[in-house]
């Protein structure tokens, strides 16, 4: 066993342990570590006992939960005080499922059914002080305090702010930078990056050699509000660099690979400042795929009005939102390119944003369309934030018909239609189908209090004959057009899945599930397909050769025991059609929720286990609609309760390593790494830093790490519970190579 002495940031020893693998447990200890008060106020008002309910239509709060405050001095709070099952046995009768106590004399109920209703009967019981919806809060957005945005003049001119008291983004929205890679280690971006590719050198390391990548990045998702340097544009975003550029510039051959694969790692919109005045078939080609998976690409104009005023490309290729430059007074820059093909400008004069020097907290201010672009870009990340199901040439009609009209009335060569304005656009993007809505009170059509929509038609008869509830959750949309990769269909979405009408099949077919297993894995950074496989033989699980997974015991049960109610599906054909097949063995995670569960992820649905509630649901599905599909308002709000709480937003992927149970864990939590990219043989130093940007580790000679015979190290273990919650992460550095690992982790309280 080979122990590393380091400290944690409380000074108590502790070391990182490689272990056999066989000897490694997974040690969950749910620790507290004081109470956290919300500073912003209550969406809606308390309930009254015994008056109506005063819950405004804008109001949101937790699906399926409730809070109750007792009557200090009644029976029922004394009996409740000696155990949670007299108030669980008090209530069964109502459909209260579980009973938490948050608070003296105050529980969180778990409950099917109606909240709004329920609450009102529960109003009633003379035990019962209070009874009301379990309210989301949100954060009011104030002025980031990253030092140098009182530098950063582009977010007052574009109405940034306005954007922001909207969303500042959200982790399932994915930006390429096509560029000359990116420093992922500058402290402002940290976190904010996703693992990447280098179409110059031909490996996954996509650093950056230059400056120009890094500074992109910057300005499109650099943290904010987080008391370093500047706030990027959509800093709840993620980036997926791709390093298509070298110092020198790159090659069509380059760019076009980038783009391809952007498209198929998820990637949302793609960033291209850079330019040429070649039009090539292969880089046409390339713009072409991506419009037609439904991706915004947003190009730099060029920066030759005053070498010729040539036209570039891809800015001025069909379906690219060409993106020219103004100063702080909203003056066309004197070098922004201007013709036909500028389609919209942005600030592109003494932009500040991170460079990428020696000393990793380097800042800079530049000129250049190439900095225009990247704010266009990350607005967009702001609209799908708040509206995924937008497409791209929704996207940008949205962005132009909200532009600030500058220089001739209409659109003109310099400007475009205008200057983007985030704040009108974002607003616009707002999508009316997920705003709560009254009741239709109509024939046919069943509304439901808990989220304030609707069902109705072929998406009702298919919700109750495939589960309902149980399945499916509560209605979180109303049926809309959504435009994806496969097209654009009608859908609507629920807690836990995404339903698509599709007329022109059977009756059978008319309603499909889609693929937000999937869909979620890639939002995420994480590609199913290089998951470790299950091994087959084993007579307690049923092995999926297609996927190369197992499925067994509690879930096994349950995947067999549901599925669609078509009599025409044979065997486990309805299990797969509901379902889908697995993509991951069965894996500790912490969900959406902020808890530590063991889940399996499947085509169609996440299963998750829940030990701690009665067996009937121990196992329930993860809400992947919710995930996916709801916007996400308000920025990294302080929110206490409800499935919407993203604990584990923005954390980055591991750089030549991978690290297990994940990178988002529980305090007490064992992390398992692995780091490769070394030499046979070589020595590595180590280092860990804090969430205050403290540095500890070891480069003495006698504590150095040695490579294995094929360049990796594997079973590094240590327990988190010798440190505090927050942002980590491991850097592994090769003496001879200077090859690094970078292995973030965040430790999160129960």
């Amino acid at each position: 066993m080979l122990l590393l002495p380091l400290f944690s940031s409380s000074k108590e020893p502790m070391h990182l342990r490689r272990f056999p693998v066989g000897m490694l447990l997974i040690a969950l200890l749910c620790t507290a570590f004081g109470n956290r008060t919300a500073s912003a106020q209550p969406v809606g008002p308390r309930l009254q006992r015994g008056g109506p309910l005063p819950v405004p239509a804008h109001a949101v709060y937790a699906p399926g939960e409730l809070i109750v405050g007792l009557q200090v001095d009644s029976l029922l709070a004394r009996h409740a005080r000696g155990a949670n099952t007299a108030l669980t046995a008090h209530f069964a009768a109502l459909g209260v499922r579980t009973v938490t106590s948050i608070a003296p004399d105050a529980y969180r109920l778990t409950v099917n059914g109606d909240v709004l209703a329920l609450a009102r009967r529960l109003a009633a019981d003379p035990g019962v002080r209070y009874a009301e919806p379990n309210y989301i809060y949100v954060a009011s957005r104030g002025v980031p305090n990253d030092p140098l945005y009182s530098f950063q003049y582009a977010p007052n001119r574009i109405n940034l702010q306005a954007a922001w008291d909207i969303s500042t983004g959200s982790n399932g929205v994915v930006i390429a930078v096509i560029d000359t890679g990116v420093n992922a280690l500058h402290p402002d971006l940290v976190g904010r990056t996703l693992p990447g590719f280098n179409f110059v050198d031909g490996n996954d390391d996509p650093d950056d050699d230059d400056f120009h990548g890094t500074f992109v990045t910057g300005i499109v998702g650099a943290s904010g509000d987080n008391g370093l340097g500047i706030a990027g544009v959509c800093w709840q975003c993620r980036v997926l660099p791709i390093r298509s550029l070298g110092s020198r510039g790159g090659t069509a051959g380059s760019v076009a690979q980038g783009i391809r694969y952007a498209v198929d790692r998820g990637a949302r919109i793609i960033n291209m400042s850079l330019g040429g005045a070649f039009d090539s078939s292969l880089l046409r080609d390339a713009v072409a795929y991506a419009t037609s998976k439904n991706v915004l690409l947003v190009a730099a104009s060029g920066n030759g009005a005053q070498q010729g005023n040539y036209v570039e490309y891809p800015a001025a290729y069909a379906g690219v939102l060409s993106v020219g430059a103004t100063d702080g007074d909203d003056r066309i820059a004197g070098f922004s390119t201007h013709n036909a093909s500028v389609q919209l400008t942005a600030p592109g004069v003494n932009i500040a944003s991170t460079a990428n020097d020696q000393d990793l907290d380097a800042y800079g201010a530049y000129d250049g369309t190439s900095f225009a672009a990247p704010i266009v870009a990350g607005i967009a990340g702001l609209m799908l934030s708040v509206n995924p199901s937008l497409s791209a040439e929704q996207l940008k009609a949205l962005l132009n018909s909200t532009a600030v009209d500058l220089g001739l009335p209409g659109r003109d060569e310099f400007y475009g239609v205008g200057r983007v304005d985030a704040g009108r656009a974002v607003q616009a993007a707002v999508p009316s189908a997920f705003v709560p809505m009254a009741n239709p009170n109509q024939a046919g059509v069943t509304f439901f209090p808990a989220t304030a929509h609707s069902l109705r038609g072929d998406f009702a008869r298919f919700w109750n004959a495939n589960g309902g509830l149980a399945v499916f959750g509560y209605p979180i949309s109303e049926e809309f057009n959504e435009t994806t990769a496969e097209g654009t269909f009608r859908v609507q979405y629920f807690e836990r899945e995404r339903l698509e009408l599709h007329p022109e099949n059977p009756a059978s077919r008319r309603i499909l599930l889609g693929r937000l297993g999937d869909l979620a894995l890639l939002r995420s950074g994480r590609d199913w397909r290089r998951f470790e496989r299950g091994e087959p033989g084993d007579p307690e699980c049923r092995f999926f050769i297609e996927t190369g997974h197992n499925v067994c015991g509690l879930f096994q049960e349950y995947w067999e025991s549901n599925g669609l109610a078509d009599p025409s599906l044979e065997g486990t054909q309805a299990s797969l059609q509901l379902f889908g097949l697995p993509l991951s063995e069965a894996q500790e995670e912490v969900n959406s929720s902020g808890d530590a569960v063991v889940v399996q992820w499947f085509e169609r649905a996440r299963f998750e286990y829940h030990p701690e509630l009665p067996e009937e649901y121990a196992v329930s599905l993860g809400l992947l609609g919710s995930e996916t599909g709801r916007p996400v308002f308000g920025g990294p709000a302080p929110i206490t309760a409800g499935p919407v709480i993203q604990r584990c937003n923005g954390l980055g992927a591991p750089r030549n390593a991978a690290i297990t149970p994940g990178g988002c864990v529980l305090f007490g939590t064992t992390i398992t790494m692995t780091i490769r990219g070394f030499q046979p043989g070589e020595k590595i130093a180590y280092w860990l830093t804090d969430p205050n940007g403290e540095v500890q580790g070891s480069e003495d000679e006698e504590d150095l790490l040695v490579a294995g015979a094929d360049g990796t190290l594997g079973d590094l273990s240590f327990p988190t519970s010798f440190l505090d919650t927050g942002d980590w992460f491991w850097v592994f550095q090769g003496a001879t190579s200077g090859t690094q690992s970078v292995v973030p982790f965040r430790i999160i309280d129960g």
